[in-house]
């Protein structure tokens, strides 16, 4: 079970940790740049775009100008949400390298329980507890405010349904899709607690990966 375990999550980790080092090498210096919530959630989009095959021209400023309307609400500039987002992101990327580096090495018993066990842990959180809220609290205030979300709502045109039907397609997708992910790393911490002891134990090659 903990080898299953391990794998599943090198997949579910492995792909954000992917994109974390690609943003990394692609916008390199933009910490020191001026920072806007497009700019921090353009390669994640994007990406999100290209499995799901929405269309990201669209789909981002539409999510910008969600997010803008909510920050506008509990009285938070733009500028501020991005950088906390930037540093946010940043974290969470290092965590998905040292839950990739932890699991491949448990793998290859060749260690890594501790850099997987305190990454994993991290990662639930610090980083789980915060998007379960914040994916689960978007599409019921879209549902709830549809306004606040779709444009052009209640006029006869058919591209205001079809481009708002689009954008929450888009939105329910990532937000179940959220919560599988968290459900995973849920998983993963219940069989690492009952199959690894906790420290000082699982010394190089006396894990049992099976």
């Amino acid at each position: 079970m903990l080898g299953l375990s391990l794998w599943t999550q090198l997949f579910n980790h492995g792909a954000f940790a992917a994109l974390f080092l690609w943003r990394a090498l692609t916008q390199v210096g933009a910490a020191s740049e001026e920072l806007s919530l497009e700019r921090s959630m353009i390669a994640e989009v994007g990406t999100a775009c290209y499995f799901l095959g929405c269309d990201p021209e669209y789909i981002l400023p539409n999510t910008v100008k969600v997010m803008g309307r909510v920050l506008d609400k509990a009285g938070t500039s733009e500028a501020s949400a991005a950088s906390f987002m930037y540093f946010y992101m940043s974290l969470e990327g290092v965590l998905h390298l040292g839950i990739c580096a932890g699991a491949a090495l448990m793998l290859l018993r060749q260690g890594g329980v501790q850099t997987y066990r305190l990454s994993l842990l991290a990662e639930l959180i610090i980083m789980d507890v915060f998007y379960c809220v914040i994916f689960t609290a978007v599409p019921y205030g879209c549902i709830r405010y549809p306004g606040e979300c779709i444009d052009n709502l209640g006029t006869p045109e058919i591209g205001g349904f079809v481009e708002g039907a689009h954008f929450a397609c888009f939105i329910v997708t990532v937000a179940w899709l959220q919560h599988v992910s968290v459900l995973l790393d849920v998983v993963a911490w219940y069989v690492l607690r009952a199959e690894v002891p906790a420290a000082p134990a699982a010394r190089k090659g006396d894990l049992k990966v099976h």
